[in-house]
């Protein structure tokens, strides 16, 4: 099924894929193993954070979040568990609450929640108190 939702991922979103695409390369392999799909996707947390980091302007990228509530709303458990753990989880990791601040502002209620949940805070306070 995830393959299904990397696929659908690719299609939507061409130019953002280039960018996960040379994460994923980075970090992994440079060939996207079909049963480690959970690796592509942290990949797109990876570029996000990146882009927090480099203060991008969060409007570049909240279509994003946008599109990642509507599939946690109405995808698979598989699709929903893969947003949680390999996007969510991983998002704003060492990033300031300066930088974190406008994206976290515009992630939708769900996502925040999903955060919140693992975390037990924000991830303004999580960099507060420490890692």
């Amino acid at each position: 099924m995830l393959n299904d939702f990397f696929l659908e991922f690719r299609r939507n979103f061409p130019d953002f894929t280039v960018q996960v695409d040379l994460a994923y390369i980075k970090r992994w392999s440079e060939t996207v193993d079909p049963d480690l799909l959970w690796f592509w996707f942290e990949s797109i947390a990876d570029v996000l954070n990146k882009a927090m980091k480099n203060k991008d302007p969060v409007a570049d990228y909240s279509y994003l979040f946008e599109y990642f509530s509507e599939k946690y709303r109405i995808g698979s458990e598989d699709e929903k568990a893969c947003i949680d753990k390999s996007i969510i989880e991983n998002l704003f990791w060492k990033v300031s609450p300066s930088n974190s601040k406008p994206y976290w502002e515009k992630l939708p209620d769900n996502l925040q929640q999903l955060y919140k949940s693992f975390f037990n805070k924000s991830p303004m306070r999580y960099f507060e108190e420490g890692f």
